[in-house]
Order: C-alpha cells, then structure tokens, then sequence
C-alpha cells in the first residue's frame, strides 16, 4: 500500500508540476518552438520526472551574493540506476495514465 501511494503521489506531483509549467508564458513560448505535438512534450517531460524521481538524482542549489552559488547533483551508481529502471517505468506508467485520466485522453 505504502508503494502505491508513494507512486500516486509523486505521478500526481509531476502532473501538477508540467500542467503549473505550461501556464508560465516563457515555458508556453518554449513548448511551441519545438517540432512536436504537446502530447509528445508532455510524455518527454514525464519521463524525465520520472526518471528523476525513481532513480534518485538529488541535487543541492547553495550560496549567495557574496561567495557565489553552488549547483550540486548527486548520481547515483550504476548499479542502483539499473536496479531502478523497473521502478522508473511504473513511475512512468502511473504519470502517463493519471495525465490521460484527468486530461480526458483514452488510457
């Protein structure tokens, strides 16, 4: 139970994030100058949420006006990101049905 809430939750977290990004002018803007259709935007950009959030990139944004700013990611090994490719395509599978779900598209 908790796995299936856990994957509900994050695939309902990427929807809501690419649906919020595509009301922001500039990432319209964007959207529109690449040769796709939106549904093929949307299922890249939901893979790569789904990626980070099965695989476990971590990344660090730290510092200010005065030292700087740092940008830290973590990767990690290869052996977890094979192990993990299977939790990517139900993270994947659950993005995709809940977007078509709530967008109205056939599953």
């Amino acid at each position: 139970m908790d796995e299936a809430l856990s994957q509900v939750t994050s695939a309902a977290l990427v929807i809501y994030g690419l649906q919020l990004a595509k009301s922001i002018p500039w990432v319209a803007k964007v959207i529109t100058w690449v040769p796709m259709k939106d549904a093929h935007v949307h299922r890249l950009l939901a893979a790569g949420g789904a990626l980070v959030t099965a695989v476990g990139i971590h990344y660090v944004f730290e510092g200010n006006a005065d030292i700087g700013w740092h940008l830290h990611f973590e990767i990690p090994p290869m052996v977890t990101i094979r192990h993990d490719l299977w939790e990517f395509a139900k993270a994947y599978a659950f993005q995709q049905t809940g977007y078509n779900l709530l967008s109205g598209q056939k599953i």
